[in-house]
């Protein structure tokens, strides 16, 4: 049985390289360069001075106040874009929501509590900017997979007028990160790992949606798993599942599907 760095390689790591996450990047990728030209959308608003402090919005049908879903992308902190994940988009502005995707800044270039902060940076300048953007910030639903689950759980401790969030195979307590490459890469250590930990943070007490797909390694399952309890054993409502044939990189697919298990929670807690 692995046991310490050996076990946290194998299941935080080559276990995700296995799942070929190249062929889903490509794929998300090339459906969304297809889509974005057919999109009501402007892209690259700035919410800070770095480049990578900036934001897709793709417009609802309509010109009033909307429902709006924020999306987080995933990749360690250290990769990712959001132009590979407007893919989305369609079915939810085809029923009246708004739609963002975030960028924010990579390690090794920004630390991981730089990279917390530009997400509170973003929603407050979504709250200031709300009206121009036609978003009724009283409805505005997170999400985020990974690393950008981790970001939203981080951000709801800190914006309690969020309405929900929807977790995707979050990384909830950072401590097994400790001493490993990527820990290094972001600034982690044994005295910050509770502190960015959403786990060791203020729950959001509004309801949450936590999801995991079945075919991911044991340390993702654990990760969702102790967030259920935490939130359950708080009483804060709390949807959750273990999606069939889903592992961690297929599974960002369904938050575009609003008839799927994950759609439906997200509408759920837009309604």
């Amino acid at each position: 049985m692995l046991t310490g760095r050996k076990w946290v390689q194998k299941h935080y790591f080559d276990g995700l390289y296995a799942q070929s996450p190249e062929l889903y990047t490509q794929a998300y990728e090339k459906q969304s360069r297809d889509l974005i030209p057919r999109l009501n959308c402007r892209l690259g608003i700035s919410y800070g001075d770095h480049p990578r402090q900036c934001f897709d919005l793709f417009f609802a049908d309509g010109t009033r106040s909307c429902r709006t879903l924020v999306f987080i992308h995933g990749g360690y902190w250290c990769r990712g874009d959001k132009k590979h994940r407007a893919f989305i988009a369609p079915a939810w502005i085809r029923r009246g929501i708004h739609v963002i995707i975030v960028n924010y800044r990579l390690a090794p270039d920004a630390t991981l509590n730089l990279i917390c902060q530009d997400m509170k940076l973003f929603f407050q300048h979504i709250h200031k900017h709300a009206r121009n953007y036609s978003i009724d910030t009283d409805r505005i639903v997170v999400s985020g997979n990974s690393a950008g689950a981790h970001l939203v759980a981080m951000t709801c401790s800190k914006f309690n007028e969020i309405r929900g969030a929807c977790l995707l195979s979050g990384l909830y307590d950072l401590r097994p990160l400790v001493g490993s490459e990527i820990g290094n890469t972001i600034g982690l250590n044994a005295e910050n790992a509770m502190a960015l930990s959403p786990l060791f943070s203020p729950l959001n007490k509004n309801p949450a949606a936590v999801f995991v797909g079945d075919n991911e390694t044991d340390a993702f399952k654990a990760q969702t798993r102790i967030m259920i309890d935490m939130r359950t054993c708080h009483g804060y409502e709390t949807i959750h599942a273990t999606l069939r044939g889903h592992n961690h990189f297929s599974i960002i697919r369904e938050v575009g599907n609003p008839e799927g298990q994950i759609g439906k929670a997200i509408m759920r807690m837009l309604s």
